[in-house]
């Protein structure tokens, strides 16, 4: 299907709905020549069917002959991100890296015949807890959302792991074993 064709789809989905977000991420992938992974707060919403979206990441390289190929099929560019549809109906998708922060293989999703590579929850996890040592509270509370969201798809001990290794590989994440055990002390009583 073409990236045109997955637009107008994307902008009939209702407008704070997974479906949207697959297709508009769907649309993106068929014209960049990379495979991109989506991540951030739309992987969120595709692991927890919970909506919680201000722009849609993928992440992957993307080029001067992507760029221009993006332009032809629809997406304009907007500051950092590339946009299709207007006002209320618009979508906004940035690339805020070429490299994904995880060690799984994405989880793949169908949608209109194309696949949308998916962070996997463990590595989203990681992601969380890692934008949570910022100490800001939106970072705090997404990774608190994931954590009790998924919390019986989280592979917790691979993940306490993972802050282990990261925590001695990386000074400036020394904090994330810290984050990781006030996040799970967080947990509703049910959970914990």
């Amino acid at each position: 299907m073409k990236a045109s064709e997955l637009i107008a789809r994307a902008m009939q989905a209702s407008p704070d709905s997974a479906e949207r977000v697959l297709l508009a991420a769907a649309a993106f992938d068929t014209v960049v020549r990379a495979p991109l992974v989506l991540a951030g707060g739309a992987a969120q919403m595709i692991h927890t069917g919970h909506p919680r979206l201000t722009d849609i990441d993928m992440v992957g390289p993307v080029d001067s002959r992507d760029k221009a190929a993006l332009s032809e099929s629809g997406f304009g560019r907007d500051g950092r991100h590339w946009v299709c549809g207007t006002g209320t109906d618009e979508v906004a998708i940035e690339v805020p890296s070429e490299t994904l922060f995880g060690e799984e293989p994405p989880e793949l999703v169908e949608v209109e015949g194309v696949i949308v590579r998916v962070i996997s929850i463990n590595d989203l996890m990681m992601d969380r807890l890692v934008q949570a040592t910022d100490g800001t509270r939106v970072t705090w509370e997404e990774a608190l959302a994931l954590a009790v969201a998924a919390h019986d798809r989280i592979d917790w001990s691979l993940v306490e792991a993972r802050c282990r290794t990261a925590q001695e590989e990386d000074f400036f994440l020394r904090n994330l074993p810290m984050v990781l055990d006030r996040i799970m002390r967080l947990l509703p009583p049910e959970l914990a």
